[in-house]
């Protein structure tokens, strides 16, 4: 593997500095450019200098560059011009990207079946509207139903005419789903939704006046069931009878179509823990339970038990069972034929996709947007290794659903008539649509046409030494997609002098004297170089860098012999490390009475080497011999003694400090109570010496504490430490102990305290701010704070930053900024009060470090306290109270979707 090249940087030149030029006047724009290493820059080879032609198409084989110039080593290099976007310009297929780019995205002209938008998980709904569009008979009814716009059956009508006839090839929904309040995020179980979309649908139909609608959802797809069982004792026979819109069917291993439906209709036995209880005997009897048909349906549809849960992991699996399955089956004495199969892809039973295949004189598998032919394979010698019983079926691992009907054909009718001047209205606005964009098409083609011939003029133009440019500003106009763009000024990103900082020339590129000038018919080009002032701020830094390293010379040769000044330690380090100059006060040697101060540190040099700083910087001439401050070292006494009393006590204090504090806490074991802070002023004091901290306990003058150790963390130490801590200083004990759990309402693990809290005294406490922070809690679980609304809980908490000025509406925009959650959508509780938007945070009288809970409310949740699954929420989970209606104010039936007078959606 070749070795990885370095990134190429820059040699600047500053060699110049004090041997050619020693004064600023004498500096040259030949100088300006060996500091920023601009002298004999080498080029990258830069193959479209040598275009024959703008319009030219070039192959990928005239681009070819030399393997050392890469976008990311060159990244820095003034003199490449590649990688900034102007092999684009002549790329096969420039033009078309640039064409498409700038057409609107429509969508495309139908050629065969439409397809529905997936508006983000509604492939459960997709496959089932395509499998209910395709039955003709239902299609009819629904376009036979009167019904307002706006209602669910109005959107399924509409969709199913588009379906039918709209130009474009494919169908947006979005009414419809919108109409049924579905998320278009959640992703949900197409069997449920087939169920209750059904109800709804229903419903609808039952509101008809020709009694064929009103029967049609039943006529079609419902059939009967009769349950026999019969008792093994007396040979008592008891039969029920139950109504179906799908048989469910089981799946196992090796299953056939066939085989389940047996198995459905078969006898089953009643007896161990599952005996009958037979009302002639009187009491519980091993019986026989057969189930047949009374009544099937011209549509069956057989839903299979593909979701399965497992005892193992306790969890909802998807079964892998295969189903073979006849495009023909003769049931109860009818022949029906296969229409429709949904299909669950995907391994997971918490999420996947569906599509579905659904027969039209030919057969078609609809995957959302997409609707294709399935090719029917040609008929070949069968391979003896997978020859099958019955080499006519099909067979599935991901059947969800399959649907029959009986042999038969029923003539489709038209939309009616409002729904077919909805979809011909859609199809002109679609058609001058598309006649506008061949228009638009022109014009594309004009401006790349026009945006390249001007651009190629400019890049074949651009090597050269003459300029200097912003690497981006180059790139940015070379990848204009507009004349607007185009005619931009250049954004140079210049030094504060208004030039190139000479630190800062490997981001930009050098260009040509003819370059620049084609570049101002296009914008007010700024020719630029290198900065002057620049360069001349760096030569003095460099020429006084070298005038310091001569004065460090010479200052060493000065300093060998007998010492006689002192000079500040610190500073003298800094200035032979060239980090200072003169000495500032912080460095000074004397004391606040003006004397030399005892704890001065002080570097003792030569007479001759003082004179040198002396004529730099005008030092303070303190002699070795200087008597030191009288006052300060009466005081140093006194803490070098009290230093040594802190060092003698310091290892028995250390063990004082490992009792603090000490985790995990021991449980149910009394514990000491230490003031607020405490903890790190004794860190403090052990680290470095210091005053010994107070032991002040946090009593109010009622004897009471004004802190809450259940509600506020506090310090705290064992037995053992607080007999240590004791021994030099006298407080009250405060104990208590320790649990696994906190107490109901109470923030930490604290149990048992020997001392009440006083309430008064600690709410005056804490009311005592003018600003402070307060916790925003989202329970993870839903909590009863007054309301029977369904909550969504989120295990959030927040903390914000509140006065006593800040009203409850202002919070609760900052908890939508944070959180996402809609102020409508919002409620606020403080000790279990609902707080209204115009509270104030003063008037509620809220502690500071307080907690208030925010709850969220979604929009049209009537449901009781436990949150919603699966539909909960949409217009397919119907409605439980009776609702009035907002146009002519009708109180409605509860279940109702829609208004019984007026039609208008809920």
């Amino acid at each position: 593997m070749p070795a990885k090249l370095k990134r190429r940087q820059l040699q600047q030149d500053w060699s110049w500095v004090g041997t050619d030029v020693s004064k600023v006047e004498d500096i040259t724009p030949e100088h300006w450019r060996r500091a920023a290493g601009l002298v004999d820059v080498e080029r990258c080879p830069f193959p479209l200098q040598h275009a024959r032609k703008a319009f030219e198409v070039y192959e990928e084989r005239h681009f070819s560059l030399d393997s050392k110039c890469t976008a990311s080593r060159c990244r820095r290099w003034p003199g490449c011009l590649n990688h900034l976007g102007a092999e684009e310009l002549v790329a096969p297929g420039a033009k078309e990207d640039f064409i498409t780019l700038a057409l609107d995205s429509l969508p495309e002209r139908r050629n065969g079946h439409a397809g529905l938008r997936n508006l983000g998980a509604t492939c459960y709904a997709a496959a089932f509207l395509q499998l209910w569009f395709h039955n003709i008979p239902f299609r009819n009814g629904v376009y036979r139903c009167v019904t307002a716009e706006g209602t669910p059956l109005y959107h399924l009508a509409l969709v199913f005419a588009q379906l039918q006839f709209s130009e474009k090839s494919i169908v947006d929904p979005m009414g419809l789903i919108e109409a049924l309040r579905l998320n278009t995020g959640d992703q949900q179980d197409a069997a449920e939704f087939s169920k209750l979309f059904m109800s709804l649908i229903a419903s609808e139909f039952a509101k008809q006046p020709d009694p064929a609608l009103k029967s049609l959802l039943t006529d079609l797809f419902e059939g009967t069931l009769e349950y026999t069982t019969q008792c093994d004792q007396c040979k008592y026979q008891s039969e029920t009878t139950s109504s179906f819109l799908e048989l469910e069917l089981s799946l196992g291993k090796g299953s056939t179509l066939d085989r389940c439906i047996q198995q459905f209709f078969g006898f089953e036995r009643l007896d161990g823990a599952n005996k009958y209880f037979c009302s002639r005997c009187n009491a519980l009897r091993p019986a026989t339970r057969s189930v047949r048909p009374t009544r099937l349906p011209p549509v069956l549809h057989f839903s299979l038990m593909r979701f399965v849960f497992d005892q193992a992991t306790m969890s909802r699996k998807k079964s892998k069972a295969s189903i073979s399955y006849s495009k023909e089956i003769n049931l109860g004495g009818k022949e029906y034929e296969l229409q429709g199969i949904v299909t669950h892809l995907g391994t997971s039973a918490h999420h996947g996709h569906f599509i579905c295949d659904v027969f039209d004189q030919e057969w078609l598998r609809c995957n959302d947007e997409t609707v294709t032919k399935i090719e029917v394979k040609k008929s070949q010698e069968p391979d003896k290794k997978k020859a099958r019983l019955y080499p006519n079926d099909e067979a599935s691992k991901d059947a969800y659903m399959l649907v029959y009907k009986i042999k038969g054909t029923t003539k489709p009718i038209m939309p009616p008539a409002h729904i077919m001047e909805k979809v011909t209205l859609d199809n002109a606005v679609f058609e001058s649509e598309m006649d506008h964009q061949g228009l638009k098409r022109r014009i594309a083609e004009d401006t790349f046409c026009f945006l390249q011939a001007g651009k190629m003029d400019v890049v074949k133009a651009l090597p050269g030494n003459d300029y200097l440019v912003s690497r981006d500003a180059l790139e940015k106009w070379i990848q204009a997609k507009s004349l607007e763009d185009l005619f931009k000024p250049f954004d140079n990103a210049v030094c504060e002098h208004g030039a190139v900082d000479p630190e800062n020339v490997g981001d930009y590129r050098l260009i040509s004297w003819s370059a620049a000038d084609k570049l101002t018919q296009y914008m007010t080009f700024p020719g630029i170089d290198v900065c002057q002032q620049c360069v001349e701020d760096g030569f003095l830094k460099r020429l006084n860098l070298a005038e310091r390293t001569e004065q460090l010379a010479t200052f060493e040769v000065l300093n060998e012999g007998q010492a006689e000044y002192m000079v500040p330690r610190a500073w003298l380090k800094l200035w032979k490390a060239r980090k200072a100059d003169a000495p500032s006060g912080e460095h000074s040697l004397r004391c606040e009475h003006a004397h030399l101060s005892p704890t001065a540190e002080a570097e003792v040099i030569t007479s001759d080497a003082f004179q040198l700083l002396q004529s730099l910087y005008e030092l303070d001439p303190i002699k070795q011999t200087y008597p030191t401050c009288e006052i300060c070292a009466a005081a140093t006494e006194d803490d070098e003694a009290l230093r040594e009393v802190w060092v003698a006590q310091l290892k028995f204090n250390r063990g004082i400090s490992k009792e603090m504090n000490t985790k995990p806490p021991v449980f149910k074991v009394e514990h000491y109570l230490l003031p607020p802070g405490f903890d790190m002023d004794w860190k403090d004091y052990i680290s470095s010496f210091r005053a010994r901290p107070l032991l002040v306990m946090p009593l109010c003058e009622h004897g009471f504490l004004t802190h809450d150790p259940g509600q506020e963390p506090m310090p705290f130490i064992t037995a053992k430490g607080w007999d240590m801590l004791t021994r030099e200083d006298s407080a009250p004990a405060i104990t208590f102990q320790f649990s696994p759990n906190p107490l109901p309402g109470n923030r930490t693990n604290v149990i048992a305290c020997s001392h009440q809290v006083c309430q008064p005294c600690r709410a005056e406490r804490l009311l005592d701010f003018t600003a402070t922070s307060i916790r925003i809690l989202l329970p993870k679980d839903p909590v009863n704070l007054g309301t029977k609304r369904s909550t969504r809980s989120r295990d959030k908490e927040r903390e914000f930053q509140v006065t006593k000025q800040t009203t409850i509406k202002d919070l609760k925009v900052r908890i939508y900024d944070d959180c996402g959650i809609s102020p409508i959508n919002q409620r606020l509780y403080y000790n279990d009060r609902e707080l209204n938007s115009d509270d104030v945070i003063g008037a509620l009288k809220v502690l500071a470090g307080d907690t208030i809970t925010c709850v969220e409310v979604l929009d049209g949740d009537d449901f009781e306290q436990g949150g919603i699954e699966g539909f909960g929420g949409t217009a397919l989970s119907g409605l439980t109270v009776e609702t009035a209606c907002r146009q002519c104010t009708l109180i409605n039936q509860v279940g109702a979707i829609s208004c019984e007078a007026c039609g208008d959606m809920f």
